[in-house]
Order: structure tokens, then C-alpha cells, then sequence
């Protein structure tokens, strides 16, 4: 009687066999992830390139002007919700303006340019800002960068987000994208600049901003209001004048008043 036995491959085989499906793998399957590239860190800000999860493709590296990157940097404007005492204390529900001092653009503008021309296909920018109001009041922007085409793309977690004891304690440097106070911004588009949004549609805190087109200045909502106030300061002054002088009448002092108010949109 034939009893078949079927062939058990011999240990060496199954070695080699291992060995094989090792150097043919994608090396990011085994091991940990590829560590961040440290572009400046210091007390109050953190600029590094970070390899993305799973990997993406980004036009970098890229040489941009110094100059062009601190125009665009200076040109994002941030709409931020008022809370509730200050709705009752300012009669305001928003404050709109630059999502970045001068300050921060300066410091970010310099160690992006050298970010973005360090940085590979597979990398993109995240950044840190800390300020310090005082001994007891801190604030955090952060967020991520990345150049597709022209298009300097810029996503925000935090935008000059106050920080309570419990986080001023402990800041996630690995996550750049850890809101702390979700939604309670979002970055308008100005002129050559327009929304993002993520694989699935969902808007994202974020703009594209084309740096072949001149950026516009910001001003702040409080800044406009103060522009018209000092625009209108001279011509009520000689409204009065000739109110005061008998050089026209009650009625049409109103009624010029009433223009002047006018000419300007009084929120």
C-alpha cells in the first residue's frame, strides 16, 4: 500500500521565503514612522517638515520669494466668534481680522521659505506660535502648509486660541492639527484666495492662496469702523460750526447729519 506524504518545505526555504517579502514590502510597513525634520524651534515657535500618514504628494521643494510669502501670510483674515459676555459687553457676535500679527508673519515668512525649500514630495510644513499676554493668559496658533502647483495651501487648528492652566501645561507638538476650541474660527477668502476642503468635501479651516497674484491688505472690522469715524470727524466738526453760527437751520443740520451718517455703513 502507497501512503502519499505531502512535501513540508524545508526550514531554509521558508527562511528565504520571509527574507523575500521583507526587502520587496513598502518600507513604511515595518518600523516606526519616518521621525519629523526640525526646520527652528524655539520658546515661542516650533517650524518642522512632518511626513504624512498615509503619504501624500506635495510640490516641494519649492524656492519662494521671502517677500511673497510674507504678502500671503499677511493677507489671510480670520473670522472668530465673540463669547457670550463679550456679545453682551461689545454688542458683536464676531471680529474679523488678520489671522496673523506682523510679528508672526516676519518669524513664520523666513522659516517657511527654508521649510519649502528643505522640503520633499512627502513632507509638508507644520508650525507652532505661542504668545504670552501675561503670567496667567497664553495663545497658540498652529497649523500645516503645503504648495500644490502655485497655490500656497495653509490650514489652521488654532488661531490665536487662548489656552487654559491645564493646556498651557501640555501642548501636543506632535499634532499640529489638535484644535483646541473647534470651530471656533474659520479663515474668509479674499481675493485670489479660495476655500479647501478634505478627500471626502468637508470644508477645512483653510485657504489656497495663488502667490502669482498681488494679496490685498487686511483690515480688521475694527479698523474700518475707526476709518470711518475719523473720515466723518471733520465734516460734522463744520456741520456743527454752521449750526452754532445761525449759517443754516435746525432742519437742515439734520438733514446733512443724516447724510453723513450715511455715506458710511454704521454697524
Amino acid at each position: 500500500m502507497n501512503h502519499s506524504v505531502s512535501a513540508r518545505p524545508k526550514p531554509d526555504r521558508v527562511f528565504a521565503f520571509l527574507m523575500m517579502l521583507i526587502l520587496f514590502l513598502p518600507a513604511g510597513c515595518f518600523g516606526p514612522k519616518a521621525p519629523p525634520r526640525y526646520v527652528d524651534e524655539g520658546e515661542r515657535h516650533l517650524v518642522r517638515l512632518d511626513r504624512t500618514d498615509p503619504p501624500a504628494r506635495y510640490d516641494h521643494p519649492a524656492e519662494i520669494d521671502l517677500e511673497t510669502l510674507k504678502t500671503a501670510l499677511a493677507s489671510v483674515v480670520a473670522r472668530h466668534e465673540v463669547s457670550f459676555l463679550n456679545r453682551l459687553l461689545a454688542q458683536k457676535n464676531e471680529t474679523r481680522g488678520a489671522a496673523f500679527t506682523s510679528e508672526e508673519v516676519d518669524l513664520l515668512a523666513d522659516r517657511m521659505k527654508t521649510a519649502f525649500a528643505k522640503g520633499t514630495p512627502e513632507e509638508r510644513i507644520a508650525f507652532f506660535l505661542f504668545s504670552r499676554k501675561n503670567s496667567m493668559a497664553a495663545q497658540i496658533t498652529s497649523g500645516i502648509a503645503f504648495m500644490e502647483g502655485k497655490e500656497l495651501h495653509l490650514i489652521l487648528a488654532n488661531d490665536q486660541t487662548s489656552l487654559s492652566g491645564d493646556q498651557r501645561s501640555y501642548i501636543p507638538r506632535d499634532n499640529p492639527l489638535h484644535a483646541y476650541e473647534p470651530g471656533s474660527f474659520e479663515l474668509i477668502p479674499q481675493a485670489h484666495q479660495r476655500r479647501v476642503t478634505d478627500a471626502s468635501g468637508r470644508k477645512l479651516p483653510g485657504v489656497a492662496i495663488d502667490l502669482t497674484a498681488p494679496a490685498e491688505p487686511v483690515v480688521s472690522s475694527e479698523e474700518t469702523a475707526a476709518a470711518g469715524a475719523s473720515s466723518l470727524e471733520a465734516p460734522f466738526r463744520l456741520l456743527k460750526k454752521l449750526r452754532e453760527e445761525n449759517l443754516i437751520t435746525e432742519e437742515e443740520y439734520k438733514e446733512k447729519k443724516a447724510e453723513l451718517l450715511k455715506s458710511i455703513e454704521v454697524k
